[in-house]
């Protein structure tokens, strides 16, 4: 934990991944090493979804799990740079076909394309 017995008490993990996104049903973009970066306060409250009550799983249920009842921010970034994104037009029977590059402007290295996920306004 860091900064355990503290209000700020929370896990902090970092991983890359392979992140594929569809802007339409026509086309897959893949965004390669993308960062994903996750805090798990043990103590902060959320603020949304609204706290309320949750039952505990009946047995038989292992595959539900109950929502984190504390404050989360995670974070989904990777840097510009040519070949960020790639993307390609999908096959219909399924796979990947040719690669699109007419119209797409890669952002440049030193700027960052990123997506966030609190439920806490702090």
């Amino acid at each position: 934990k860091i900064n355990e017995g503290t209000e700020d008490e929370h896990y902090h993990f970092t991983t890359t991944f392979d992140k594929s996104t569809s802007p339409n049903s026509n086309i897959e973009c893949q965004f390669n090493d993308t960062l994903l970066e996750a805090f798990l306060y043990t103590k902060k409250a959320r603020d949304y979804p609204s706290p309320s009550p949750v039952d505990p799983p009946s047995s038989g249920t292992a595959d539900k799990f109950r929502p984190w009842p504390y404050a989360i921010d995670i974070r989904q970034t990777i840097g510009g740079g040519q070949n960020t994104p790639q993307c390609f037009r999908k096959q219909a029977g399924g796979g990947l076909g040719d690669r699109i590059t007419d119209g797409l402007t890669p952002k440049p290295e030193k700027e960052e394309c990123s997506c966030e996920y609190k439920n806490s306004g702090s």
